[in-house]
């Protein structure tokens, strides 16, 4: 399993939502096409229990979600399917991330396709879910996928950038880490984003 990764029942997952209200807070969960659903229907239930007044967001593009949004109070707690979202939509998301700030909070489910497209065409929108990444349980595909797409992108941010992991973690700790956003994601990527408010 990959850092960052965690297997989580759906119930546990409603519980972090609930634990997270009433601070802006971005929270993904992935699980299988064929899980997706039935997993979405049981979050959904879980959390209207205790969260009566959250919206479930079940949108097949990303100008629906912006839709959806832009029509709810930034208080009400949001439960997204984003599964139908690919590269294009991931994007336009990143582009438009401040169209998606809110004060309440923002559960995004999604599939493993769907997530290979946020991490890698929308490393700033990837940035908010602070590293966390929960999963449904059994989805070790899901997971490999993830180990091998976050090494992948560890990979080119060193690339780019000619440092290593242990050079950028000295930056960031002497709070001399250039401001860019892919150093916020690779801290992130690192399960370090704790430094990121250093």
């Amino acid at each position: 399993m990959s850092p960052g990764t965690r297997p989580l029942e759906p119930m546990e997952f409603a519980l972090r939502c609930i634990a997270s209200q009433g601070a802006a807070a971005y929270l993904i969960y992935l699980a299988s096409p064929a899980d997706i659903a039935s997993v979405f229907g049981e979050l959904q239930d879980e959390l209207t229990t205790a969260l009566p007044e959250i919206q479930a967001v079940k949108s097949s593009s990303a100008r629906q979600l912006l839709e959806a949004v832009a029509a709810h109070d930034a208080n009400v707690p949001l439960l997204v399917d984003a599964s139908a979202y690919d590269a294009e939509a991931w994007r336009l998301l990143d582009r438009r991330r401040s169209s998606l700030q809110r004060s309440g909070v923002t559960a995004i489910m999604t599939t493993t396709d769907s997530f290979d497209a946020l991490m890698r065409h929308a490393p700033n929108l990837m940035s908010w879910f602070g590293g966390d990444v929960f999963a449904f349980p059994g989805t070790e595909v899901l997971e490999r996928r993830h180990a091998s797409l976050r090494e992948d992108r560890l990979a080119a941010l060193r690339a780019w950038s000619g440092l290593t992991d242990a050079e950028v973690l000295e930056q960031a700790r002497a709070q001399t880490l250039p401001r860019d956003p892919e150093y916020a994601e690779w801290l992130v990527l690192l399960g370090r984003g704790d430094l990121l408010n250093a």
